[in-house]
């Protein structure tokens, strides 16, 4: 992963735990790099698994 790969992800992310309560945004935050980082092990490029989660809005 590059670091255009990795600023697209820290973005989706800020996108979708900047929805939700302060107090939950730790734990979503570290839960979705979580599922991100095993889609890239899976072998999708950072553009195929953002497509996958879709809209930051729609997922929080």
């Amino acid at each position: 992963m590059n670091g255009r790969d990795q600023e697209l992800i820290n973005r989706y992310i800020y996108q979708v735990v900047r929805r939700l309560p302060r107090d939950q945004r730790g734990e979503v935050s570290l839960e979705l790099q979580e599922l991100i980082g095993d889609m890239l092990e899976a072998g999708a490029s950072a553009e195929e698994v953002l497509s996958k989660l879709g809209d930051p809005a729609k997922f929080a």
